[in-house]
């Protein structure tokens, strides 16, 4: 937390606690946020999710204390859970000794914090329904929604995690988790909905644009569609976060691939064309796999 507060977000060349910033002020003055500039002048790619996430520590003065918030809720549920004492202190020393988190926190990024969540999410709703993960789909519908106007790319575990119980569950239920899905879609981009400019600002100005500059329209259908595919296959929980660890490296790494074919590996490592911490998104799911590989820790999580 010290980190968070002594270090001046101005002087760092990195843009996400502002974009996040810029974000949430221009939604709460009903302006259009896609078209403000952060501190470093570039317009933010946040979806509608991280405006809520943001939100109360914006209103405590400090949106960056969204890392150590994710922390204490990441330390509190490995030292609550039953797995043994050295694979707690193992999973905190990964995480706090990873030169990838601390940039995240010097920076004062929510990318980790976010697939941290999701992470979480994933675990605890397995440990809760692990026989029936659409036993009350309506609140997964939300969670769901939520999560994916986070970023995009959280849609890839979250099909592994559920297509294949969406195919075996009920009609019913499959009736109430699209149409809540839909809902809470449109429920919580509805601030961002009341401050729509005209479709040319719309088309110049949207998070899409950033969130998928870096990456081919044919690998990013081709990882829409991959998920699908590979969740039939998938019945247990540490088979969900293997896979999502090796579709987002893959993902990760092809786009720095085509960025580096398309302006050059200097450009794209030192001139910042192609932002690195994104390889960090993979990170949760790699520090999570060395745990399953010994013990299933949703079974370790205690009530």
């Amino acid at each position: 937390m010290a980190i968070n507060i002594f270090v001046d977000g101005n002087s760092i060349n990195s843009d996400r606690w502002s974009a996040m910033e810029a974000t949430i002020r221009g939604v709460l003055n009903g302006e259009y946020p896609y078209k403000l500039k952060d501190h470093l002048g570039k317009t933010s790619s946040n979806l509608p999710g991280l405006f809520y996430l943001g939100l109360p520590f914006y209103l405590l003065g400090n949106v960056s204390l969204l890392q150590p918030f994710v922390f204490l809720i990441i330390s509190l549920l490995i030292f609550k859970s039953r797995i043994l004492i050295d694979k707690k202190l193992t999973l905190i020393f990964l995480l706090i000794a990873s030169p990838a988190y601390l940039w995240e926190v010097i920076a004062k990024s929510d990318l980790l914090s976010n697939i941290i969540l999701l992470v979480l999410f994933l675990i605890l709703w397995d440990y809760k329904f692990k026989n029936n993960y659409f036993k009350l789909p309506f609140l997964l519908s939300f969670f769901c929604a939520f999560f994916i106007l986070t970023r995009g790319i959280v849609a890839i575990p979250l099909t592994l995690f559920l297509f294949r119980e969406f195919l075996n569950t009920s009609i019913s239920k499959k009736l109430k988790f699209s149409f809540g899905l839909v809902f809470f879609i449109i429920l919580i981009s509805f601030p961002f909905l009341l401050t729509l400019p005209d479709f040319e600002i719309i088309k110049e100005h949207n998070p899409f644009n950033h969130q998928t500059r870096f990456t081919p329209k044919w690998v990013q259908i081709f990882f829409i569609v991959l998920p699908f595919i590979l969740a039939i296959k998938i019945k247990k929980i540490h088979q969900v976060i293997f896979q999502s660890l090796i579709l987002f490296t893959l993902l990760l790494f092809l786009s720095f691939v085509f960025e580096i074919i398309d302006e050059g590996f200097k450009n794209t490592l030192y001139k910042s064309y192609f932002d690195i911490s994104y390889l960090t998104m993979a990170m949760p799911f790699a520090i999570l796999y060395y745990v399953f590989r010994t013990k299933d820790f949703g079974d370790k999580l205690e009530e």
